[in-house]
């Protein structure tokens, strides 16, 4: 089956307003970091759409953000501070015109390395993983009785 015509796109459909990709470890890994929620990935990923290859940075006014995100000003400087501690990003006062530019960090993409320099998110992550546990038996118990019934 052809889900798409167009074998050199990242998306499986078509789009005409572009898209904005996003490192596969800020939604696995950097999901486990505190504080790491939905807004600041929707800010993180708005950065990125927001970064000037020319300049090497992002610098919309948090205003335009927030107003765009449909957030307040609050939410989105937290995710920036979030997203400055998970060191993602940095900013810096761009003194001519007195706003904030945002330039972008690599990813931490091997595990092992993010979880020793995260430890924070390790024990995050750690605790996910016994809830998993616990559930999971008793999901498939659940599954396994209901498929009995047909």
């Amino acid at each position: 089956m052809n889900v798409h015509s167009n074998s050199n796109s990242a998306l499986p459909f078509e789009v005409n307003a572009g898209f904005t990709a996003i490192p596969n470890v800020v939604l696995t890994h950097y999901s486990f970091f505190p504080k790491f929620n939905g807004n600041v990935l929707r800010v993180y990923a708005y950065l990125l759409k927001m970064n000037n290859a020319e300049y090497g940075y992002a610098f919309p006014t948090q205003d335009k953000a927030a107003q765009t995100l449909g957030i307040t000003e609050k939410t989105f400087s937290n995710s920036v501070k979030v997203l400055i501690e998970a060191r993602l990003i940095r900013s810096e006062k761009n003194r001519p015109y007195n706003n904030l530019v945002y330039y972008f960090e690599a990813p931490i993409e091997d595990e092992a390395v993010f979880y020793a320099t995260f430890p924070q998110a390790a024990e995050v992550k750690r605790k996910s993983d016994e809830t998993w546990a616990k559930i999971t038996p008793v999901r498939q118990a659940s599954k396994d009785k209901l498929a009995e019934w047909f």
